[in-house]
């Protein structure tokens, strides 16, 4: 761990399967690159400053806010989403069974209202799982395709 400080964290415990990233968000992305979930054991510290779970910082759950629709779709989906902050915007399409089949990214310019239509023509049939990240806020929903 590049910045631990033992005189201002301790060990909190272990997690099997985490991601690896070398950002402070590990749940989504790692720069341009999306972070894939590993098998190996991480350590996991905690600032000594922090006495309880109210310590932690709540992130603000109108920063990043998507829909979709039509759900259920047949051959396409319009992702909407509204962001409050600059930037990219990551957003990733998982089968049910949890497998990865599709990734992309926006190039936000400024804040704001934005729409992106995905078309699932080459996908089967069944639930799906879309989500959408800024970086330091990641949102998912449930969809469901039919043919």
């Amino acid at each position: 761990m590049e910045n631990f400080n033992p005189t201002n964290e301790r060990l909190g415990g272990y997690t099997f399967g985490g991601i690896e990233s070398s950002q402070a968000n590990v749940f989504f992305s790692n720069g341009d690159n999306l972070s894939w979930a590993s098998g190996k054991l991480f350590a996991v510290y905690i600032s000594r400053a922090a006495t309880s779970p109210a310590y932690l910082p709540t992130p603000d759950a109108n920063t990043l806010t998507f829909k979709v629709f039509p759900n259920p779709a047949d051959t396409g989906i319009v992702i909407e989403y509204k962001n409050t902050e600059k930037g990219k915007i990551w957003m990733m399409l998982q089968n049910e069974n949890g497998k990865i089949v599709k990734t992309w990214h926006a190039d936000q310019g400024d804040s704001g209202t934005y729409q992106v239509q995905l078309d699932l023509q080459p996908f089967s049939a069944g639930n799906y799982l879309i989500s959408i990240s800024n970086g330091k806020h990641l949102r998912t929903e449930k969809i469901t395709l039919h043919k």
